[in-house]
């Protein structure tokens, strides 16, 4: 579901599609692998600091197979998957509730 959003969202050609989704789940496994690090450690100074490198290496690796409006839809896209997703799970949990009423 993520992937066709992005690609949408992106507008990405086949050529960038190819070159692009190795380095955005290679992005996507070091948040995730960043914030399970930082689930139990309290260190939000350290935290923010890896995030911000992270995002530093990334957004290069990004820059030379998009452009950098591309580049800048695509952080965009993630904040309106995550708020999508959001809203889909509260959808879910209100019918659910009003099921078990």
């Amino acid at each position: 579901m993520k992937i066709g959003f992005l690609t949408e969202q992106l507008d990405l050609t086949k050529e960038e599609a190819e070159k692009f989704w190795p380095i955005y789940t290679a992005y996507d496994n070091a948040k995730d692998k960043l914030s399970k690090k930082y689930e139990k450690s309290g260190d939000e100074v350290e935290k923010q600091e890896e995030k911000t490198a992270l995002l530093k290496k990334y957004n290069a690796e990004f820059k030379k197979v998009l452009s950098a409006d591309k580049v800048k839809k695509l952080y965009k896209a993630e904040d309106s998957f995550k708020k999508k997703l959001l809203e889909e799970y509260k959808k879910r949990q209100e019918k659910q509730n009003k099921k078990d009423k």
